[in-house]
């Protein structure tokens, strides 16, 4: 019954919006009724290739090479998640990677503006076990591992490294995000520093350089050989929430303290809730994670949407300890491990801005683990100004069971569940560092010194059409509210008060999710890192959403449905508004008595 009501209301809308410029159908044709979906119109899987070959190379040799995934085709408006597959390693440790993104045809680097990577997510292939070892992860904040430099930190130590095994099965989840009403071809690169060799195989040589081989002399960039290398096993948690907006608040939101908000409503789940190693759990969002075995934490990252302030995640001992107790004075239950920051590049823009990075642990930083300690995971996103939708929090570390922690002494003392940095005791280990240097454009913002204001002042519309069966979404654009369109399309609909506004996403039909996300009126600036902004009146989810990774269902179930109303119980008032996934759509209407 409701697929029928939301069927009928597109049909009226579409009546609505004759005038409304032809679109290219972004992706394979699509087949069926007008909102129909076909299977194959959803990304497929992608082979990753080597830019040049992996040779074969004698245990101890370093190299640095690149991997190309793609081209992809993004179509307009997508943000889908897609799948890479079997990435050809030789048999080795990767020690540095980083992920890029470029134009196919020009070598460009898009912006976070334009189209990014969302996230990406690199797994190895599960073994007897429902939880395939998690590798890395990074989102468009461009996260970069450097194990070479935690090595480098301790000079007498070993080096450390991901283990991989020659044609070892793995599989990349990744999201490219295209914000453009206009597809873009895209390739990723992912830049690697890989050492051949088992740990026992480059601990056993001597050489890099295998004389019965004619290699070139710049065949490899280095030589570790006869050096103790550690392989590390990772680890990934969070959650995704809603951050409702509280002006009258001490403007910090922190999960799951505060709670956890979502479409179905507010729950709390308490802390701690354990779960195990691995990403693909009995329940893949968790506020802590269960440490596996006992292990040395030698790297970690956190990840936060643009409104977001810091991933702080704390041991709290094994379950039933007592050591989830603020052992620290910080105020957080625990003893806090780490603190990633979200790192504005224009710190005026702070905490809302999408051109950021996330802090990373000090090359020297050190932390012991033991076996069925819980990691609990703190996400602090401010809140007085602004709402966040779909906010992230998520924790990446990197463990060594080679340098196994002594035993835990009675009781709950802080020593032993403390980080520490091995290169300049005393230093605040908790605290993260730049993983990147800033690269590209600044991006452009808005209400900041230097930059224009974010709105521009306008009269109060004319009234527009009287109670419409709908509001389309329909080829970007919001019809009608959208001052964009001509004439009585483009001017504000008028609601009566105690009734909503229906919107249906019509771009459904060619897989693209769409928002309506209230900001404060006119919102008719142009779209900056720092803007437009949720001001947390009403927002309507991704409508039409049919990503079953990214909480959708294919047909779309009630909360991913196509339509969508507004609260009927909105005062009298102008209402603007505009798309999450396309911040440069805008709409308005009006409510009257």
């Amino acid at each position: 019954m409701r697929s029928r009501a939301w069927l009928a209301s597109a049909v009226l809308a579409l009546l609505l919006v004759p005038a409304l410029p032809a679109a290219p159908v972004p992706g394979p044709p699509l087949g069926g009724a007008p909102l129909g979906i076909r299977l194959e119109a959803l990304p497929l899987a992608d082979v990753a290739q080597p830019v040049e070959a992996m040779l074969p190379r004698p245990a101890g040799s370093l190299v640095h090479t690149t991997f190309l995934y793609g081209p992809h085709v993004v179509p307009q408006g997508w943000d889908l998640d897609r799948y890479a597959l079997a990435l050809p390693f030789e048999t080795g440790f990767v020690t540095k990677l980083a992920f890029r993104l470029q134009d196919a045809a020009t070598g460009e680097v898009p912006t976070n503006l334009q189209v990014h990577i969302h996230h990406a997510l690199w797994f190895g292939a599960a073994t007897g076990t429902l939880s395939p070892p998690f590798i890395f992860g990074t989102g468009e904040e461009r996260t970069q591992i450097d194990l070479a430099s935690r090595a480098a930190a301790a000079p007498h130590g070993p080096l450390y490294g991901i283990p991989f095994m020659q044609d070892q099965a793995q599989v990349l989840v990744l999201m490219l995000h295209n914000k453009q009403t206009v597809p873009r071809v895209v390739t990723i690169l992912l830049d690697v520093e890989f050492v051949y060799g088992t740990a026992p195989q480059v601990a056993d040589a001597r050489r890099c350089r295998d004389p019965l081989r004619a290699l070139p002399v710049d065949d490899i960039d280095g030589c570790v050989a006869g050096r103790d290398v550690h392989g590390v096993r990772g680890g990934l948690w969070g959650d995704i929430f809603d951050v409702p907006r509280q002006p009258q608040g001490d403007g910090v939101f922190t999960y799951p303290l505060d709670g956890i908000y979502n479409r179905y409503g507010p729950a709390d789940y308490g802390l701690p809730v354990p779960t195990y190693y691995g990403f693909f759990t009995p329940r893949l969002l968790n506020a802590s994670f269960l440490v596996p075995e006992d292990a040395t934490l030698v790297f970690a990252q956190g990840h936060l949407h643009p409104n977001g302030m810091a991933t702080i995640v704390a041991n709290l001992g094994p379950d039933g300890s007592g050591c989830d107790a603020d052992l620290d004075g910080d105020g957080l239950p625990g003893t806090t491990l780490f603190r990633s920051d979200k790192l504005d590049r224009n710190p005026a823009a702070w905490p809302y801005s999408e051109d950021f990075q996330m802090g990373v642990t000090k090359p020297g930083f050190r932390a012991p683990l033991r076996a069925g300690d819980r990691l609990a995971q703190f996400g602090l996103y401010a809140n007085r100004e602004v709402a966040t939708y779909q906010a992230m929090t998520f924790a990446a570390i990197q463990m060594d069971p080679a340098q196994a922690p002594g035993p835990r002494g009675p009781g709950c003392a802080r020593s032993d569940f403390a980080p520490r940095v091995v290169d300049a005791p005393g230093m605040d280990a908790t605290a993260t560092v730049p993983n990147r240097a800033w690269d590209g454009p600044e991006l452009a913002l808005c209400d900041v010194p230097g930059s224009p204001a974010c709105n521009a002042p306008v009269p109060p519309p004319a009234p527009g059409l009287d109670s419409p069966p709908a509001v389309a979404i329909a080829q970007f654009a919001y019809a009608p509210g959208d001052a964009n369109l001509a004439g009585a399309l483009g001017l504000p609909p008028v609601v009566h008060a105690g009734r909503g506004l229906t919107f249906v996403n019509v771009d459904t039909a060619a897989v693209v999710r769409h928002t309506v996300t209230s900001c404060a009126w006119p919102c008719n600036g142009a779209y900056t890192a720092n803007y437009p902004r949720p001001d947390g009146v009403f927002d309507s989810d991704r409508l039409g959403n049919l990503d079953v990774l990214d909480g959708g269902s294919i047909p779309p179930d009630p909360h991913d449905d196509p339509l969508w109303g507004t609260p009927a119980d909105l005062p009298p008032g102008f209402y603007s508004y505009f798309c999450r996934l396309h911040p440069t759509m805008r709409g308005a209407f009006e409510v009257v008595p």
